[in-house]
Protein backbone atom coordinates (compact mmCIF):
# COMPACT_ATOMS: atom_id res chain seq x y z
CA UNK A 1 0.00 0.00 0.00
CA UNK A 2 3.11 2.64 0.64
CA UNK A 3 4.84 3.07 -2.82
CA UNK A 4 7.78 1.41 -2.52
CA UNK A 5 11.14 0.66 -5.01
CA UNK A 6 9.06 -2.47 -5.96
CA UNK A 7 7.02 -2.70 -8.82
CA UNK A 8 3.55 -1.30 -8.07
CA UNK A 9 -0.14 -2.92 -8.84
CA UNK A 10 -1.05 -0.34 -11.08
CA UNK A 11 -5.13 -0.88 -9.61
CA UNK A 12 -4.07 -0.99 -6.09
CA UNK A 13 -4.72 2.62 -4.33
CA UNK A 14 -1.43 4.04 -2.82
CA UNK A 15 -1.11 5.17 0.55
CA UNK A 16 -0.40 8.93 -1.11
CA UNK A 17 -3.92 8.58 -2.82
CA UNK A 18 -6.00 7.93 0.81
CA UNK A 19 -3.84 10.87 1.92
CA UNK A 20 -5.30 12.92 -0.22
CA UNK A 21 -8.59 11.19 0.07
CA UNK A 22 -8.72 12.31 4.06
CA UNK A 23 -7.57 15.42 3.70
CA UNK A 24 -10.62 16.12 1.22
CA UNK A 25 -12.97 14.18 3.54
CA UNK A 26 -11.35 16.46 5.95
CA UNK A 27 -13.06 19.13 4.59
CA UNK A 28 -16.57 17.85 5.23
CA UNK A 29 -15.87 17.70 9.22
CA UNK A 30 -15.94 22.11 8.96
CA UNK A 31 -15.88 23.49 5.32
CA UNK A 32 -16.34 27.08 7.00
CA UNK A 33 -13.45 27.01 8.30
CA UNK A 34 -11.61 28.35 5.51
CA UNK A 35 -13.67 31.11 5.49
CA UNK A 36 -13.25 32.55 8.80
CA UNK A 37 -9.93 34.82 7.51
CA UNK A 38 -11.57 38.44 7.29
CA UNK A 39 -9.54 38.96 4.41
CA UNK A 40 -11.80 36.22 2.40
CA UNK A 41 -14.34 38.65 1.51
CA UNK A 42 -11.87 40.85 0.18
CA UNK A 43 -10.68 38.96 -2.00
CA UNK A 44 -14.24 37.65 -3.56
CA UNK A 45 -15.48 41.27 -3.97
CA UNK A 46 -12.14 41.75 -5.55
CA UNK A 47 -13.00 38.81 -7.49
CA UNK A 48 -16.12 40.59 -8.72
CA UNK A 49 -14.49 43.84 -9.44
CA UNK A 50 -11.60 42.44 -11.85
CA UNK A 51 -14.61 40.39 -13.62
CA UNK A 52 -16.93 42.78 -13.96
CA UNK A 53 -14.58 45.28 -15.21
CA UNK A 54 -12.61 42.69 -17.08
CA UNK A 55 -9.13 44.44 -15.83
CA UNK A 56 -7.14 44.54 -12.91
CA UNK A 57 -8.01 47.97 -10.30
CA UNK A 58 -5.53 50.45 -10.16
CA UNK A 59 -7.79 52.32 -7.60
CA UNK A 60 -9.20 51.51 -4.57
CA UNK A 61 -12.45 50.22 -5.27
CA UNK A 62 -13.41 48.70 -1.98
CA UNK A 63 -12.95 51.47 0.95
CA UNK A 64 -14.52 53.61 1.91
CA UNK A 65 -11.73 56.28 3.40
CA UNK A 66 -9.33 55.66 0.89
CA UNK A 67 -11.71 55.50 -2.40
CA UNK A 68 -9.78 56.12 -5.46
CA UNK A 69 -6.51 56.07 -3.94
CA UNK A 70 -3.69 54.43 -6.24
CA UNK A 71 -3.90 50.59 -5.29
CA UNK A 72 -1.53 47.75 -6.44
CA UNK A 73 -3.35 44.48 -6.43
CA UNK A 74 -0.97 42.27 -6.41
CA UNK A 75 -2.79 39.28 -6.02
CA UNK A 76 -5.07 39.58 -9.12
CA UNK A 77 -4.40 36.16 -10.44
CA UNK A 78 -6.02 34.11 -7.57
CA UNK A 79 -8.72 36.46 -7.21
CA UNK A 80 -9.48 36.29 -10.84
CA UNK A 81 -9.29 32.43 -10.52
CA UNK A 82 -11.59 32.24 -7.39
CA UNK A 83 -14.03 34.75 -9.16
CA UNK A 84 -14.54 32.21 -11.71
CA UNK A 85 -15.02 29.43 -9.66
CA UNK A 86 -17.51 31.62 -7.43
CA UNK A 87 -19.20 32.24 -10.36
CA UNK A 88 -19.33 28.64 -11.66
CA UNK A 89 -20.51 26.68 -8.17
CA UNK A 90 -20.71 29.48 -5.56
CA UNK A 91 -18.77 29.33 -2.45
CA UNK A 92 -18.56 25.54 -3.02
CA UNK A 93 -16.81 25.27 -5.69
CA UNK A 94 -14.52 28.29 -4.24
CA UNK A 95 -13.96 25.97 -0.71
CA UNK A 96 -13.18 22.34 -2.81
CA UNK A 97 -10.67 24.15 -4.82
CA UNK A 98 -8.99 25.29 -1.90
CA UNK A 99 -9.28 22.27 -0.60
CA UNK A 100 -7.61 20.33 -3.27
CA UNK A 101 -4.57 22.89 -3.72
CA UNK A 102 -4.41 21.95 0.17
CA UNK A 103 -4.24 18.70 -0.55
CA UNK A 104 -1.91 18.22 -3.17
CA UNK A 105 0.39 20.42 -1.33
CA UNK A 106 0.76 17.90 1.17
CA UNK A 107 0.59 14.61 -1.10
CA UNK A 108 3.85 16.54 -2.71
CA UNK A 109 5.11 16.85 0.62
CA UNK A 110 4.79 13.11 1.23
CA UNK A 111 5.90 11.93 -2.02
CA UNK A 112 9.28 14.16 -2.19
CA UNK A 113 9.98 12.52 0.75
CA UNK A 114 9.08 9.21 -0.17
CA UNK A 115 11.53 9.45 -2.76
CA UNK A 116 14.40 10.90 -0.91
CA UNK A 117 14.91 7.54 0.95
CA UNK A 118 13.88 8.47 4.04
CA UNK A 119 12.45 5.64 6.47
CA UNK A 120 8.76 5.70 6.15
CA UNK A 121 8.55 6.99 9.74
CA UNK A 122 10.47 9.64 9.15
CA UNK A 123 8.70 10.26 6.02
CA UNK A 124 5.79 10.05 7.84
CA UNK A 125 6.19 12.44 11.04
CA UNK A 126 7.96 14.94 8.56
CA UNK A 127 4.65 14.61 6.43
CA UNK A 128 2.16 14.82 9.49
CA UNK A 129 4.46 18.17 10.79
CA UNK A 130 4.56 19.64 7.57
CA UNK A 131 0.44 19.15 7.89
CA UNK A 132 0.28 20.58 11.16
CA UNK A 133 2.31 23.67 9.76
CA UNK A 134 0.01 24.50 6.89
CA UNK A 135 -3.10 24.06 7.71
CA UNK A 136 -2.41 26.89 10.35
CA UNK A 137 -2.42 29.30 7.34
CA UNK A 138 -5.39 27.53 5.98
CA UNK A 139 -7.55 29.45 4.37
CA UNK A 140 -9.17 31.27 1.02
CA UNK A 141 -6.01 32.91 0.49
CA UNK A 142 -3.05 32.83 -2.41
CA UNK A 143 -0.16 31.46 0.19
CA UNK A 144 -2.33 28.02 -0.66
CA UNK A 145 -0.40 28.81 -3.94
CA UNK A 146 2.71 29.23 -2.55
CA UNK A 147 2.65 26.29 -0.37
CA UNK A 148 1.37 24.21 -3.50
CA UNK A 149 4.92 25.95 -5.35
CA UNK A 150 7.58 25.55 -2.92
CA UNK A 151 6.58 21.67 -2.81
CA UNK A 152 7.02 21.68 -6.67
CA UNK A 153 10.28 23.61 -6.03
CA UNK A 154 11.34 21.06 -4.08
CA UNK A 155 10.77 18.04 -5.41
CA UNK A 156 12.26 19.39 -8.62
CA UNK A 157 15.42 20.66 -6.70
Amino acid sequence: MFESAMKPVWWLPTFGFFLFLAIELWMFASPDRIFEDPGVGRHLRTAEVILETGQIPRADPLSFTKAGEPWTDFEWAFEATIGELYRAGGLALVCAFCYAIFAATILGIYRTLLQSGLSLSAVLLTTCVAFLTVQIHFSVRPVLFTYLFLALVVEVW
